[in-house]
């Protein structure tokens, strides 16, 4: 099969795996949509962009979970934050390089609380009784409006000492 042909549903579930690696391929009707289909046979759309002066693989999603019609647009979108001067793929970075609200209750019990508060037990005890259901979200989707509402839950069934405590 050519490497350039137009993306229909029957041609892409024709793609055949390569043996190790990736197989790309570009689409003729819709310009700089491209997909590769790995090993394992997952086919991804993408485009390529020069963003910041950096070339940049946009990832826009799996085909079948994604159409090659939802790909078109979704290729026509990104082109056009990139015009603007938006890079696409930026909130994804900035996901991922975020720290867990977890993680960041481990650094502070490692670099705060135990060397410097006697009561160090009752944050290890405490805070999970409260805040487990944020231990997997990362910090930054943590809203302000979610901790007020936190601290007026604890304020209110356990009292003002604690819901200071916990904030």
């Amino acid at each position: 099969m050519d490497k350039e042909f137009n993306f229909t549903k029957r041609a892409l579930m024709a793609l055949k795996a390569p043996s190790k690696g990736k197989a790309y391929y570009k689409d003729t009707t819709e310009r700089g949509l491209s997909l590769y289909i790995t090993a394992t046979e997952v086919i991804t759309f993408f485009i390529r962009k020069r963003v910041h002066g950096k070339d940049e693989r946009i990832i826009l999603g799996n085909f079948p979970t994604m159409s090659v019609e939802q790909a078109r647009k979704e290729a026509l979108k990104a082109k056009a934050q990139v015009a603007e001067g938006k890079h696409p793929n930026e909130e994804k970075h900035k996901l991922r390089l975020d720290i867990t609200f977890g993680m960041m209750f481990e650094q502070f019990m490692e670099r705060y609380s135990k060397p410097f508060k006697k009561s160090w037990q009752y944050d290890e005890r405490e805070v999970p009784k409260f805040c487990t259901h944020w231990f997997l979200l990362k910090a930054s989707q943590i809203s302000k409006l979610e901790i007020q509402k936190l601290h007026e839950e604890v304020f209110k069934n356990n009292g003002l000492y604690q819901a200071n405590r916990i904030l």
